[in-house]
C-alpha cells in the first residue's frame, strides 16, 4: 500500500474513532442527563465537554434556562 492511501486510512479511522469516544459538549444553559440502557442514570454535567461511555450510554440535553413571559395592552 502506498503510502498516500495509507496516510488517508489512518486519518479516516482516527476521526471515526474520535467521533465516537464519548466526548460531548453540553451547550450554555442546559443541562446533560444520562441514560444506559434505557435506564436513567444517577450523574448529570453542566455546560461544557464530558465524556460519556461511546455506544453503552446516551446524552440528553434538557433546557435550564428560565423563560420570561410578559402579558401587554389587557383591557
Amino acid at each position: 500500500m502506498d503510502p498516500i492511501s495509507l496516510s488517508v486510512a489512518a486519518a479516516s479511522v482516527f476521526v471515526a474513532a474520535f467521533s465516537a469516544c464519548g466526548l460531548h459538549r453540553v451547550p450554555e444553559g442546559h443541562t446533560a442527563v444520562y441514560y444506559r440502557g434505557g435506564a436513567l442514570l444517577d450523574r448529570m454535567s453542566g455546560p461544557g465537554f464530558h465524556i460519556k461511555a461511546p455506544l453503552i450510554e446516551s446524552v440528553s440535553y434538557v433546557q435550564t434556562t428560565v423563560q420570561t413571559d410578559s402579558v401587554q395592552n389587557i383591557t
